[in-house]
């Protein structure tokens, strides 16, 4: 077998870890590129999820390179992410791709068997191992990229952030063992303390929310993670890889890391809606309640959940006073345009922080 699988920011080292411990010959996609979008756009449903073309571009690249497996998940309930294996796999057999599709979901037993197909012949033992060590890595690389988010706006060099976090990423990429990867985070940790900074500064506090696939993928939102720290932004978002894999858990579906989001989404949605709908909405009202400066809320266009999710969330905005901006991506989205529209909201946040500030020491010296 060489197996491939989609780009969906970290998890493609992991991923090829777990893959090459279980002794296959794994064929990435290339990085995810305007072919990627083109490739996926042009054989996609016009009005279908951003994620599914840009999968679709991912499996059609790697097949080109001579991938004859795909790895992938998939999902049920609202989320249309349940149907994406099976759209792929009608569009992909008629361009004549010949491969092998595995999907993956929440039948734990069946999942098992399929990866025993994987294995090459290793025994469960050997099948735990490699996936705890992909897991491991997984949660150093995420490790990494929350140490970024919060060096990045005191930089004082523009840029030197990104570039320390690139090379702390391969550092973590390139170790394929437990003693290795232990060395690895401490190697990639003092790579990104080492970066300038300037901490007399007072930076903004945005928390992202939003579709799990667009927040993920630096491509996809035009690396808005990024943009916001070279803006002066201290970045958390609410979702991460780990802590979906750990929900999804049956032993956590109810007392997992979603638990402290659908308890403060309550108020305001009762139940699950498919997709990070909970999560966004939990996550805009626990954002709020810390005190953060703005919201950003990603969505792919067609979203059922997010869509759900934006409408809820103007009545957040409007009971906890917290300014949200609502991004729809798909693929006319422009860098000019978001880039446009993220500095009218920094430039509204912060002037709206100076004006509380203002007010709140006017009232100590009265």
């Amino acid at each position: 077998m060489k197996p491939t699988f989609p780009h969906m920011g970290t998890t493609e080292a992991p991923m090829e870890a777990i893959l090459k411990r279980l002794g296959q010959e794994v064929i990435p996609p290339p990085k995810t590129s305007k072919r990627t979008l083109a490739l996926g756009s042009r054989y996609s449903p016009e009005f279908v999820c951003l994620p599914l073309k840009v999968m679709l571009g991912n499996f059609i690249e790697a097949l080109e390179k001579g991938a004859d497996t795909i790895v992938m998940v998939a999902a049920r309930g609202p989320c249309r992410m349940g149907y994406y294996a099976t759209l792929q796999n009608l569009i992909l057999k008629s361009l004549n791709h010949k491969y092998e599709l595995i999907t993956l979901d929440r039948d734990m037993l069946n999942n098992l068997r399929k990866l025993k197909r994987l294995a090459n012949g290793k025994n469960w033992f050997q099948i735990e191992e490699a996936f705890r060590f992909g897991f491991l890595k997984l949660l150093a690389l995420e490790k990494m990229e929350r140490l970024a988010h919060r060096i990045r706006p005191y930089e004082i060099r523009r840029g030197s952030t990104t570039k320390a976090y690139e090379e702390a990423s391969r550092v973590i990429r390139r170790t394929f063992s437990f003693k290795n990867l232990r060395q690895a985070k401490r190697e990639a940790a003092s790579l990104l303390r080492e970066v300038p900074q300037d901490r007399t500064r007072n930076p903004l506090r945005v928390g992202i929310v939003g579709e799990m696939y667009v927040i993920l993928e630096p491509y996809v939102n035009l690396e808005i993670e990024t943009k916001l720290g070279e803006m002066g932004c201290e970045v958390h978002r609410s979702v991460w890889l780990t802590e979906y894999m750990i929900s999804r858990l049956p032993i956590f579906s109810r007392w997992g890391p979603r638990r402290k989001y659908r308890k403060a989404a309550r108020p305001y949605l009762k139940q699950e809606a498919g997709g990070e709908c909970i999560v966004s909405i939990g996550g805009t009202v626990l954002y709020a309640r810390k005190g953060f400066d703005g919201v950003v809320h990603l969505a792919p266009f067609t979203c059922l959940p997010e869509i759900v999710a934006s409408g809820i969330l103007s009545k957040v905005k409007k009971d906890l006073g917290i300014p949200i901006l609502t991004l729809v991506l798909d693929e006319h989205t422009a860098q000019a345009g978001l880039i446009t529209r993220l500095e009218a909201f920094i430039d509204l946040i912060e002037r709206r922080k100076t004006r509380s500030i203002r007010l709140f020491t006017d009232g100590l010296t009265e």
